[in-house]
């Protein structure tokens, strides 16, 4: 599986003054790290209760 890039921090005022193309880009960005890890974290549900 290839490595997640994490978008870097943004601090709460650049959010406010960023336009809104770029705010949404940036939901989309972490729409899909979240599924990402969600299923990232189903795998690893699975492997442990297949090895007990």
């Amino acid at each position: 599986m290839k490595p997640i890039e994490i978008p870097p921090t943004i601090e709460r005022e650049q959010l406010r003054q960023a336009p809104l193309e770029m705010l949404v880009e940036l939901v989309l960005q972490q729409q899909a790290i979240i599924e990402h890890l969600v299923s990232e974290i189903e795998r690893l549900k699975n492997n442990a209760s297949s090895d007990s």
